[in-house]
């Protein structure tokens, strides 16, 4: 399958190494509109290159023409979103991104026709892929399966130390997700909790994993998707932490505890 990685900062770099590492064997093309950062990876990982204007609807869908999926990871800002989505659909091709934005996710969702668009194109539009949204998400949807009504939901998120002089003795994050809600008649609380060093990108293996199971047909769904709408939590989530390198602790008790 042809995978065309947009971007060829230090996140599509890594990206990149894992789509290109995939046992499905993808050919893979680095599009940036830096060509000497774009040769550089592109050499690294064994891809072809193509320079690009990345905010050129009409460059994105010549270049996505025989593609099966786009990968965009240059820019949050929505318009560009929107853009780079409608081209890829226009051409035929999934379209992935890992956009954080708040406001890049509501423009996406309430773009003009990008779902029917996408439907009609039978892709997929998979946004909000990466690790917070994304797999923070998943384990979030998993820890809400534990319970009978609707619980309550925090996510969190550290990076190094605050408190304490110098250096931290490892550069990793730490992350937990916190559910409340009621099981069997009990109040229960449910904890996910783990931590990922920084040279393992649970961001970047969200995303290859998830474009591993679009092109193998793993994910059927089609339209605009956000993650919860297309992928069963637990296995998704045991596969990129295995694969990440990367652990999990889950912790359940009865409690009347506020997050």
């Amino acid at each position: 399958m042809k995978v065309v990685v947009i971007g060829a900062g230090a996140f599509a770099a890594e990206a990149a190494r894992l789509i290109c590492r995939s046992p499905a064997n993808h050919e893979v093309v680095i599009a940036d509109a830096d060509p000497r950062r774009c040769r550089t990876l592109a050499e690294e990982i064994g891809a072809r290159t193509c320079d690009l204007d990345p905010y050129s609807a009409g460059e994105i869908g010549r270049l996505c023409r025989g593609a099966d999926l786009a990968f965009n990871t240059l820019t949050t800002r929505d318009a560009d979103i929107l853009r780079v989505a409608g081209a890829t659909i226009a051409a035929g091709a999934h379209y992935v991104d890992a956009a954080d934005g708040r406001h890049g996710a509501d423009r996406l969702v309430h773009g003009p026709g990008l779902d029917r668009a996408a439907r009609a194109a039978g892709v997929t539009v998979l946004m909000g892929i990466g690790f917070s949204p994304g797999l923070t998400d998943l384990i979030a949807g998993w820890a809400a399966q534990s319970f009978d009504s609707a619980p309550e939901i925090a996510i969190r998120k550290t990076r190094g130390h605050r408190c304490l002089p110098g250096q931290a003795a490892r550069t990793e994050s730490t992350w937990q997700v916190v559910a409340r809600g009621e099981a069997g008649g009990r109040a229960t609380r449910v904890v996910f909790g783990g931590f990922a060093g920084h040279n393992h990108s649970l961001a970047a293996h969200t995303a290859a994993v998830a474009i591993d199971d679009i092109l193998s047909g793993m994910i059927t769904t089609r339209g605009l998707v956000g993650p919860q709408d297309c992928i069963e939590p637990e296995p998704f989530v045991l596969r990129v932490l295995d694969e990440a390198g990367s652990s999990l602790r889950r912790f359940t008790s009865e409690t009347t505890d506020i997050l």
